[in-house]
């Protein structure tokens, strides 16, 4: 009996790329964007994980693996060290979490794959409870960053003193090896 494929609603679209964001940064020591090989990665960790849920379907695939692509451009260098993917505290669910090396400081992205995912008041109350959370959990310094995968311009920070800013439009990134 052959397989039944199923075609991914948006907001499982979204999950998808969470969890390749996951599997790619579990499996790397750097997520630095390697123009060699990243995106071969990328597309062979996105192809894993729909075929393990079940599904099959090319728009899909082309949005998760350019979501993933944008996430890893924006990802933070070395002193930087990734934590997990879908932490969870009381209350909340980290999409992806990091850790300053050398001063402790928390960092939380929310990875937001929808077209205003953002600019929406409920992502600002959700980096808020996010921070709330964290302080809670004994961890005073802290940041949020909201990270769209559709338009990365829109994307901002908010700290533990609940300023709020623009990302750097290059993220700041280690020197390559000499």
């Amino acid at each position: 009996m052959a397989r039944k494929w199923k075609t991914p609603q948006p907001a499982q679209v979204g999950q998808l790329a969470h969890r390749v964001i996951a599997d790619l940064l579990s499996t790397t020591d750097d997520p630095c964007i390697d123009p060699t090989g990243t995106w071969r990665r990328v597309i062979a960790a996105v192809d894993h994980r729909m075929k393990l849920d079940g599904y099959r379907d090319r728009a899909a695939r082309q949005t998760i693996t350019a979501a993933a692509l944008i996430y890893l451009e924006q990802a933070p260098a070395p002193p930087w060290t990734f934590v997990g993917a879908e932490v969870t505290r009381p209350g909340v669910r980290f999409d992806v979490l990091w850790v300053h090396a050398g001063t402790g400081e928390l960092m939380v992205d929310e990875i937001k794959t929808g077209q205003s995912g953002v600019v929406l008041p409920s992502t600002r109350a959700q980096a808020e409870r996010y921070l709330r959370a964290l302080r809670e959990d004994g961890h005073a310094s802290a940041r949020v960053r909201a990270l769209s995968t559709r338009a990365p311009s829109t994307s901002w920070t908010l700290t533990s003193n609940r300023s709020i800013g623009q990302l750097p439009a290059e993220p700041e990134r280690a020197p390559p090896p000499s």
